[in-house]
């Protein structure tokens, strides 16, 4: 049997709350003393502090690319151009079904590779190639061409 420290069956068992865990994360976020949410982000040693920034940029970015189906998504959106597809047209030519479909396009969407119009009931989904080529060129500054030696 688990033992739950909070809630109703905590309480049935006759357990009580326990202190909060208090560890430090090394990802996190904080406050400024204006209230405003600034996220913390651990510096490895190899890393300035602008290479830092870019790469939890990037993150995003490598999370939507890191999924051969979102990749196969891109690809379509690059081949039909300005004129987009929807949900179902993606799903069909990616033989996925179309929750699948819509999960990867939300994946992209947050990512901003993706920018959906209405047409009536369905989402138009176009590449915003703009975004792409900020990711593009932001990578190629943190992962530079190799030193010929």
């Amino acid at each position: 049997m688990s033992s739950v420290a909070g809630g109703v069956r905590g309480r049935e068992l006759g357990l009580e709350p326990g202190p909060e865990p208090v560890d430090e994360p090394e990802f996190g976020f904080e406050f400024e003393p204006r209230g405003l949410l600034v996220e913390r982000i651990r510096i490895p040693p190899v890393l300035t502090a602008e290479q830092a920034r870019a790469i939890h940029t990037l993150k995003p970015f490598l999370k939507a690319i890191a999924d051969v189906n979102r990749l196969g998504i891109l690809q379509e959106l690059a081949r039909e151009g300005s004129s987009g597809l929807s949900v179902l047209e993606l799903s069909e030519r990616l033989n996925l079904s179309q929750p699948l479909t819509s999960w990867h396009l939300l994946i992209l969407k947050r990512a901003r590779l993706v920018s959906p119009t209405r047409a009536g009931r369905q989402h138009i989904y176009r590449l915003n190639q703009q975004r792409l080529n900020e990711y593009r060129e932001l990578f190629n500054r943190v992962m530079p061409e190799p030193e010929h030696r």
